[in-house]
């Protein structure tokens, strides 16, 4: 019988040093890189937040995604001097950019997105991902959004993973009411992406700067 997978509940104070505020874990993003940013209902919220807000400081920076289930604020109107979407997906949240030309649609089948990063057709200057809290071994997992998220956290240059978790602090986007927030994040074995002390940053969502 297998060992379930624990949550290393003692994360916070173990990995300490190398915990950061939103803001802290995106100030280092400078113009014009491209920025991916999880999927679905792993899309990392206060990140997504803390780098709309530092717009001003970013021009042309180039947000790549496959779709997000939660708010796009660098995906409006007034967002596009600063930043421009890069879609593999036309999602309600970024359709009317996209739409009125002010960001882009590539097209491209799921299986080949991974290959575009492996290949350096599609560099990567920094990932902003969800994942669980790190277990016992130090292991930390992609949870619900492996998809391209894998190998764009494998290729990119900066890793910020905003990390969720087992408790009331989680910050979890529900599928159905995207602003609600869920207490846990799933691990997935298939999921499981490097030693968190390899991270070298972590975002607790509700960390202080």
């Amino acid at each position: 019988m297998s060992k379930t997978i624990s949550y290393d509940p003692n994360w916070r104070e173990t990995y300490s040093s190398q915990i950061l505020s939103a803001p802290e874990a995106v100030k280092r993003i400078r113009p014009g890189q491209r920025v991916f940013i999880g999927t679905g209902t792993a899309e990392p919220l206060e990140l997504v937040s803390a780098l709309s807000k530092r717009a001003y400081e970013l021009p042309d920076t180039e947000i790549v995604h496959l779709l997000t289930f939660g708010d796009a604020p660098y995906a409006h109107r007034e967002m596009a001097q600063y930043f421009r979407v890069n879609s593999f997906f036309i999602a309600e949240n970024v359709r009317d950019i996209i739409q009125e030309g002010l960001g882009d649609y590539t097209p491209v089948f799921l299986s080949d997105i991974p290959r575009l990063f492996d290949s350096g057709q599609l560099p990567l200057d920094v990932a902003l991902i969800h994942v669980t809290p790190p277990d016992e071994y130090g292991m930390c997992s992609f949870g619900v959004s492996v998809d391209i998220v894998k190998k764009a956290a494998e290729n990119a240059e900066t890793i910020r993973p905003q990390v969720a978790g087992p408790d009331r602090e989680a910050d979890r986007l529900d599928g159905h009411h995207p602003q609600r927030r869920r207490k846990r994040v799933p691990r997935d074995r298939a999921g499981e992406c490097e030693h968190a002390p390899h991270a070298r940053r972590l975002l607790h969502p509700h960390a202080r700067h």
